[in-house]
């Protein structure tokens, strides 16, 4: 299809492919279900894992636990890296669900909601600058995102962040004749991207915005400024809300958040962490990021107008601001993948048919191979046969005893059949691109989240390790102070078994009774002072990583 210079997408073209084919794009009912086989395998089920969701079930643990809402803890200590948004709302779920569910479930039920406002607002801000059927594309093309498929079952801020953008940009795209809606969608948007998760989610909105005031002003866009004004106020009030009754209660904690988050945004860049960020998001932004170079190009003639500007705009703050930061972490990429996936799903519609075809066949030769080789592997654990394959998943984790589970067996059926379906019916038209990936992608994770997930659960949880070292100490004793813990491992040791530590890293503890030490198999010599003796050890079962407990000699 060839790009229009003064329309993106011919209406005319869209709503003969769609007459011709309802599944190109799926809409309607087809696109809630696809977004539901994207956002429910993998959500409920399972621990806490060696991942951050470990981390954010932690916080709103402390939360319930300690009464720090206003300002988040985590074991114990003060957590800096995101605001409090996405820890009120899961913790208010567990208040809802915890007697339904077990508590890090019903926490979880946060993370499904922002991520369904996530999708929803995406579709709508898509919808309304490029057209209807663009609007289902940029929703799969977001879902599609390899680096959103874990971060989006998983209790993280981020979560939240990606809602209250995908709410900001919404509110631009429709500046132009809903102004005052526009500005209220766009204020609350990027103010509660802010109590996500701080400036490398504020900033590249707001300053979007304020870079095109100028050109919207020459070109007499006023319903833009006007939009962008009401945003402002909306957003000022909620940071200085937040900011002002948090000082009132703990103005330490405040100091030392800002510090860190302006630290963050404000680094000086250096090139070996710009290099991995560049490295990550080749594979964690695919395929929206080649998509949306592609769309500048064929969008080119409505980049003058504000409302498609500020997502692109957007895109390459929030760029700049990844590429100077002082770590490279896979998690603040994530706010780049809503603007990124407004314009390219949008312009799905114009791609070239080799391109297309080209994706859809890649998609369909590669998510096939891989969900082939996650049902041969299943059934070769069932059956004991073929044994290399049967014998590979006992030695990846000792002492799993592989059970048939019903409900995963029949929705991994159900999932493999519906792509079958979906691959059958989408025919050879170009828009099969990017539902075909998405159903792919989908596949492959729903299968492991089905299938697998006991597996992964029995070598992911630190529940039995916890539980074994909260055994060994007795509460009346005093504190545990610890030595080399991280933070997922803090966090799960308080979330299974209530013990908060005090990190020696950070001068604390010098006189607790007990020692908790994570080493690993290569550094056993490291053992503490000669005034402590060991009186546990324990780790998971295939983990390098090893716990020692020691206790002060009286």
């Amino acid at each position: 299809m060839a790009a229009s210079r003064r329309q993106p997408i011919d209406p005319e073209e869209a709503a003969a492919v769609a007459a011709a084919n309802p599944w190109l794009p799926p809409a309607g009912w087809r696109l809630a279900l696809f977004a539901a086989a994207f956002l429910l395998p993998g959500l409920l089920g399972h621990d806490p894992w060696k991942t951050d969701d470990a981390i954010g079930i932690g916080i709103v643990h402390s939360m319930l636990e300690r009464g720090a809402w206003l300002t988040p803890e985590l074991a114990g200590e003060a957590y800096l890296e995101d605001g409090p948004l996405f820890y009120w709302l899961a913790a208010l779920s567990a208040l809802a669900f915890g007697s339904l569910l077990p508590a890090h479930d019903a926490m979880r039920l946060a993370t499904l909601v922002s991520m369904t406002v996530a999708l929803y607002f995406t579709r709508l801000a898509a919808r309304e600058l490029y057209g209807k059927r663009a609007g289902d594309l940029s929703v799969l093309a977001l879902a599609g995102c390899l680096g959103l498929m874990a971060h989006a079952h998983e209790a993280t801020a981020e979560t939240a962040m990606l809602g209250a953008l995908a709410g900001a940009y919404y509110g631009i795209a429709i500046a132009w004749k809903k102004p005052l809606k526009a500005g209220i969608c766009f204020g609350l948007g990027s103010g509660c991207a802010f109590l996500a998760k701080g400036l490398v989610a504020f900033i590249p909105p707001v300053a979007a915005a304020l870079i095109l005031v100028p050109v919207a002003m020459a070109s007499r866009t006023r319903s833009f400024v006007f939009a962008a004004g009401i945003g402002a106020v909306i957003a000022t009030a909620l940071v200085l809300g937040w900011v002002i009754t948090a000082v009132a209660f703990d103005p330490e904690y405040v100091e030392s958040w800002l510090a860190w988050q302006f630290d963050h945004v404000a680094s000086r860049p250096r090139w070996s962490v710009s290099r991995e960020y560049l490295k990550m998001l080749a594979w964690a932004a695919w395929p929206v990021w080649p998509l949306t170079l592609w769309a500048i190009w064929a969008f080119r003639s409505q980049l003058p107008n504000p409302r498609y500007a500020v997502p692109l705009v957007a895109s390459l703050v929030s760029l700049a601001i990844l590429l100077a930061s002082p770590s490279a972490r896979e998690l603040d990429a994530l706010a780049l993948l809503v603007p990124l996936a407004i314009p390219a799903g949008a312009v799905v519609m114009n791609l070239r048919r080799g391109a297309a075809n080209a994706l859809a066949w890649f998609s369909v030769m590669t998510f096939g191979l891989a969900a082939l080789a996650i049902w041969a592997f299943w059934l070769a654990v069932q059956v004991g046969f073929p044994q290399p394959m049967a014998g590979s998943a006992a030695r990846l984790e000792p002492g799993f005893v592989p059970e048939v589970h019903v409900p995963g067996l029949l929705a991994a059926l159900a999932l493999t059949a519906a792509w079958g379906a979906l691959a059958f019916r989408m025919g050879h038209s170009t828009l099969r691109a990017i539902p075909m990936w998405t159903a792919g992608a989908v596949l492959v994770w729903g299968l492991a989240m089905t299938l697998w997930i006991h597996w992964i659960d029995y070598g992911k949880t630190y529940r039995h390790v916890a539980q074994g070292l909260a055994a060994h100490i007795v509460a009346d004793e005093g504190c545990v102070a610890s030595r080399g813990l991280g933070q997922v491992q803090r966090a799960a040791f308080h979330y299974h078994g209530g013990i908060v530590t005090r990190r020696t890293e950070l001068g604390r503890g010098a006189t607790c009774p007990y020692l908790l030490v994570q080493t690993t198999a290569v550094d056993d010599e490291e053992f503490p002072d000669y005034e402590f003796f060991r009186i546990w050890e324990g780790g998971r079962p295939r983990d390098r990583e090893r716990y020692w407990l020691f206790k002060r000699i009286d």
